[in-house]
């Protein structure tokens, strides 16, 4: 890992030779961290000049390249800022072109060092490149050094100030960094940043400083005001600079004098305060996305914004930095007597663990007291579990003390290695305790670690060497181990202090516990004695010598045996062994002898066993037993005392301790025996190859880069809520069931592994050599897919229309991209990686590629592709992948997608035919209906194309955020599968054609566009009227609907299957197909996969209207049946009444002697007018 080193003076008189000697003294001091070259940067002897000094191999070579040089050495300067730089190379070999300082041009009008990775220092290069500028180097720093000069030279006034300057300049960087940036347009300042890489300024004055704190200033409220993008200069220009800054500007209240005069002062940047401590111990560290300015002797600090994607974490809610002092000494630092820092620091283990224990061990009272976790007790002995993560030697040093842990505390521990805790996602809960252990505190694995679990709730504690690293910083509490620094690469004496540590843990936990009283004193007890019995296992060091010089250095492999508490001894060990002295060595527990490891043992295979005494010592007798019957002869840890051993056996004789101790007593012949073997075949122990003493950045880039607004990327959701869960979603059965569809290509014998044979059958040899497989991406869940980098196929159904004209117009002014009209559809390829918009109400664009000569662009390649056929290698033969493969075709079904390995005469003619990989091309398909596809983007760059086409008023109709419809898939490019298919919403393709993207996307869009109109008849049917329609029915065999809300759900229902059957697209064959009509086959097979014709079949079965019309028909009869009815009552009691006037009128006419009166004759009229009288007068 690279170490920065840089020094400014404001009124403090220095000449050159003094300034190189600081320098180099500060680079001498970060060479433990690992290094292939270094260089230095100063002031010239003219006002524009800087001086750069680089050299290939040992600092000492780079002071021997200043002194052989013509430079003024005694040229004095009143203030000056210098920087310095140990490479390890990442981009580019070692060379001296590739050492920094890096320079922005031949003038070095800015001049940078760089510690870390700029993730899209590639895009940065090209479009560079496009506009002009020369590039010396291989780095991805020397894209940051031009970017900057591009910057200032787009500024018409050249009035911008350097901390705007460097500002402007990150908004584009992705990826992990530390950056000290000088330059010759801002004499004797200088700027620094960082983001996830580790920096720290030292303050030296002669006076006291005023406050022991500088303040942050902060930029504007992103709520308030976007930040300042790079805006065009020209409609040409790529990018540039904004003209004006928000930063408010104020005098440091910390370097303010008495009298308001300037006062002399030294400022000293570093990756480490082991480079400072020699000048100053007043020190303070920055933190993630801090940029400090020095200038005019004062320090401010700025940040880019307060608050990030809308929460204030605590260190961005902090408003100040701390300027804190260093408890360490330069002699402890240097090597003193020792030949070799390693040497040094395991001599120093007497003293580092009574430093360890130092105020926190009472022996008289046999307590212990750790002040950083006393706060916290009660909450981790609350805790469900322990759970232990750390790397390497920290991790070792938890495996050696989990047995004591759980027995004194009674709490389950776990031990996890970082990198395998993070790859696993393992489940944290809110009552877990995580204990992060680390020697430098800067470990990348650990601190994501760290961060994953304070996300989910679990209390934190961390374990730590150095004093304001960064999980001493972001953990609730903690330890520091006290070890002292640690130069030499490889740990020693922070292992045995984290052991200490992590037993006094154990010991303060079990506090409350009467029962393990006299086992915690006698551990207390063992921890009283360890010191001076370190030194006696010390005063062995010149028999380890000859042991290792002429017994194991001839030897190629070792393997070193223990058991139970002395396992993680053994691990340790070999791990020291491995990676000093470069011999295989492996650990080994003997319990497991019999399972594998006893076939290695000969008489030419060297053992070390550790056979001190504890409870398991006859089990490890045993396996002694075991090696020396097969002619080995074993190496034997053994205590001092031990007398059943043969006479003639090879032992290192220990002190006897505590059993819970003993792993410290016996690592040290461990640590001596790597120490010379090393030294015996001639390596370098305090730099090993290959090795660092901090984490390289590259497994941090992801955590660094997602805590911050990358450039074209808007974070979160950017104002575009996520689709909430627990709605209706899509009735396909393949979206929770594994459903495989081949999509149409020649004709195949074979069906995919996974249907006739057992799951974990992975790969199948067809007769034609393309393997029949269930790939990687196809047994992974969604989720797992995203994780590991696999790029995406989602379509959104965001309105019920687009207005297709105004969107195109919108796409080539704004995003920079050149639509393609297919009918329906709006085809367009954007150029990764996106970029800010234009405009500030832009959040994307596309970028610009160069294009190389003899080269074609993508464009280009697609009006080709229509032109000759689409099929590409899609449609491939069976011979043409025999021809392919025979030609040196590696195919992939990884993430990278199909990156070809092909022999030289394939790659000429790849070189011809492209100019830009397809993963770095991202294609996105606009359909009419209101549905758009992505295919290749990350979700936020989804969204934020969305947001912008809405804001551009290119959504007719929009749906409600929380009613979209998503159908997420991924994809891969793979010529290694026997046939292109769909499998658990994986496409695997064999080409990257666009039409064949097209074909795939018309589907996908009428599948969303579907879920959308069953989402919709969800919510009919889920209306409580409609629910009860069965359930009466059933019970009554009666609808019981009014004829209007009758006709009100008709009308409702006779819409939806409207909107299906006629209006909607979802059965229709696009017009694509009639045109290109080969891919109606892929468009088909789509189709099917996403179960279309079903789906459609089953919603208008859901949305049938035949009972609700049966319903109304009948209650139409029945009414009319009822009207007829009562016509004929009506009818029939005319005719009674008729009857019964006439027998009125005859009693009335007749005489009293009864004789009967003549009949008279009555008409009808006439006998319903004496009817109706008959009423009126009965009535009255």
């Amino acid at each position: 890992m690279c170490g920065i080193f840089a020094y400014a003076s404001y009124l403090v008189e220095k000449d050159r030779k003094c300034i190189c000697e600081t320098l180099c003294n500060g680079l001498s001091r970060l060479e433990y961290r690992g290094y292939d070259s270094a260089g230095i940067g100063i002031d010239g002897d003219k006002p524009n000049e800087v001086f750069l000094y680089k050299e290939v191999g040992k600092v000492a070579g780079l002071r021997k390249r200043i002194a052989t040089s013509n430079m003024d050495t005694t040229k004095t300067f009143l203030s000056q800022v210098s920087i310095a730089h140990t490479r390890w190379a990442t981009h580019g070999v070692p060379s001296i072109v590739n050492c920094h300082p890096l320079r922005s041009d031949p003038t070095a009008e800015f001049t940078l060092v760089h510690n870390g990775i700029v993730t899209n220092s590639a895009e940065l290069r090209l479009v560079l490149q496009k506009r002009g500028y020369r590039f010396e180097s291989e780095t991805d720093t020397e894209a940051v050094a031009i970017l900057t000069k591009y910057v200032y030279d787009s500024q018409p006034d050249k009035r911008i100030s350097f901390t705007e300057l460097v500002k402007t300049v990150l908004k584009e960087l992705e990826g992990s960094f530390a950056f000290v940036f000088k330059s010759v347009h801002y004499p004797n300042q200088i700027v620094t940043a960082r983001r996830g890489s580790p920096l720290l300024i030292g303050v030296k004055t002669e006076k006291k400083l005023k406050v022991d704190f500088v303040d942050v200033e902060f930029g504007g409220d992103p709520t308030e005001a976007k930040p300042d993008l790079l805006a065009p200069t020209s409609p040409t220009s790529l990018l540039a600079p904004p003209m004006s800054s928000h930063i408010f500007r104020s005098q440091s209240r910390a370097f303010m004098s008495e009298d308001g005069l300037p006062q002399p002062i030294e400022f000293f940047i570093a990756s480490d305060a082991s480079a400072i401590v020699e000048h100053t111990k007043r020190v303070l560290y920055l933190e993630d996305d801090d940029i400090a300015h020095i200038a005019a002797g004062e320090l401010h600090i700025h940040r880019l914004r307060k608050r990030e994607d809308g929460q204030q974490t605590p260190s961005q809610a902090s408003a100040t930095r701390s300027i804190e002092t260093l408890e360490i000494e330069i002699a402890e630092i240097m090597k003193g007597k020792f030949d070799h820092f390693m040497q040094k620091e395991i001599y120093e283990q007497p003293d580092s663990v009574v430093n360890t224990m130092r105020g926190r061990v009472n022996f008289d009272n046999h307590q212990i007291t750790l002040g950083g976790l006393r706060q916290y007790l009660p909450i981790i002995r609350r805790g469900r579990r322990i759970v232990f993560i750390a790397c390497g030697t920290s991790y070792h040093s938890c495996v050696a003390t989990r047995s004591i842990f759980e027995e004194l505390s009674e709490i389950p521990v776990s031990v996890e290695l970082a990198s395998d805790f993070l790859d696993r996602k393992t489940p944290i809960f809110r009552d877990d305790v995580c204990v992060f252990l680390s020697q430098s505190g800067e470990t990348a694995d650990t601190i994501l670690s760290l961060r994953y679990c304070l996300e989910r709730g679990a209390l934190c504690v961390g374990v730590v060497n150095t004093v304001g690293s960064t999980i001493s910083r972001e953990t609730h509490c903690g330890v520091h181990i006290n070890a002292g620094p640690e130069i030499g690469v490889a740990s020693t004496k922070a292992y045995t202090s984290q052991y200490i540590v992590l037993l006094m843990m154990a010991i303060q936990l079990s506090e409350d516990r009467i029962s393990l009283t006299e086992r915690r004193k006698q551990i207390i007890d063992g921890l009283h004695a360890l010191p001076g019995q370190i030194k006696k296992v010390l005063e062995g060091d010149k028999a380890l010598q000859q042991l290792a010089t002429t017994t194991l250095a001839n030897s190629r492999s070792l393997l070193i045996l223990g058991r139970g508490l002395q396992y993680a001894t053994c691990l340790e060990g070999a791990l020291k062994i491995k990676e000093i002295s470069y011999m295989h060595s492996e650990g080994i527990l003997a319990g497991e002898l019999k399972h594998g490891p006893l076939a290695l043992i000969d008489e030419n295979m060297p053992v070390i066993i550790i056979m001190t005494r504890d409870s398991l010592y006859p089990k490890v007798q045993n396996a002694l037993s075991q090696i020396t019957a097969r002619k080995a002869q074993p190496i034997i840890i053994c205590d001092e005392d031990d007398t059943s051993l043969p006479k003639d056996a090879r032992t290192i004789r220990v002190p006897s301790t505590a059993d819970c101790l003993q792993g410290i007593i016996n690592i040290i012949p461990l640590q001596l025996l790597s120490y010379h073997l090393a030294i015996k075949n001639g390596f370098d122990v305090d730099f090993p190859r290959n090795l660092s003493g901090r984490p390289a950045l590259s497994t941090i880039q992801e955590s660094a880069s997602s805590s911050r607004r990358p450039s074209g990327l808007v974070a979160g959701s950017a104002g575009i809520p996520h689709p909430i869960d627990g709605g209706p979603k899509a009735q396909r059965t393949s979206k929770t069931s594994t459903k495989l569809v081949v999509l149409p290509s020649e004709p195949q014998t074979q069906v995919l592994m996974g249907e006739l044979a057992d799951e974990s059958s992975e790969t199948l040899m067809t007769r034609k050599g393309t393997f029949d497989y269930k790939s990687a991406g196809e047994r992974m869940s969604k989720a797992e897919r995203q994780r590991m980098g696999y790029r995406r196929l989602t379509a959104y159904c965001v309105s019920e229309a687009l207005r297709m004209k105004l969107l195109a117009v919108f796409l080539k002014r704004e995003h920079n991209v050149a639509p393609r009209v297919f009918d329906e559809a709006l085809y367009v390829a954007y150029y990764l990686p996106l970029l800010h918009g234009y405009d500030p109400n832009v959040n994307v664009r596309s970028s610009v590629p160069t294009k190389l000569p003899g080269t074609k662009s993508f464009l280009t390649r697609l009006s080709e592709a229509e032109e000759n056929g689409y099929e590409g290698t899609y449609f491939t033969s069976d011979s043409a992948i025999d021809g392919l493969l025979s030609d040196g075709f590696i195919p992939s079904s990884s993430p990278d997608d199909a990156r070809q390995h092909s022999t030289s005469q394939q790659s000429q003619k790849q070189v011809k035919t492209t100019s830009v990989p397809d993963d770095k091309i991202a294609e996105v398909v606009f359909f009419a209906y209101g549905v758009v596809v992505f295919l290749g983007f990350q979700e936020s760059q989804e969204r934020s194309i969305i947001e912008d086409i809405d804001n551009a008023g290119i959504l007719a109709r929009k749906i409600d955020d929380n009613d979209w419809e998503v159908e997420e898939c991924h994809f891969t490019y793979d010529l290694n599968a026997a046939y292109p298919r769909i499998y658990n919403d994986f496409f695997t393709f064999k080409s990257p054609s666009h039409l064949l993207k097209l074909s795939i996307a018309h589907a996908l869009a009428q599948s969303t566009l579907l879920a959308r109109y069953e989402a919709k008849a969800a919510k009919v049917l889920a209306d409580p009227r409609t629910v009860a329609i069965p359930r009466t029915l059933a019970k009554t065999g009666e609808l019981r609907l009014r004829r209007r809300e009758a006709l009100r759900l008709t009308g409702r229902l006779f819409q939806l299957r409207r909107d299906v059957n006629l209006v909607s697209n979802v059965l229709d064959v696009p017009e694509l197909f009639w045109s290109e009509a080969s891919l109606k086959d892929l468009y088909d097979a789509v189709r099917e996969y996403m179960e279309i014709g079903p789906r459609v079949q089953v919603l208008n079965e859901k949305l049938a209207l035949d009972l609700i019309h049966n319903h109304l028909n009948g209650s139409a009869m029945e009414r009319i049946t009822w009207i007829i009815i009562w016509l004929i009552v009506v009818a029939c009691l005319v005719e009674l009444g008729e009857v019964l006037a006439r027998l009125v009128v005859h009693a009335t006419m007749s005489g009293e002697d009864n004789t009967p009166l003549a009949r008279l004759p009555l008409s009808r009229e006439e006998a319903i007018l004496a009817l109706k009288g008959i009423v009126r007068t009965s009535g009255a």
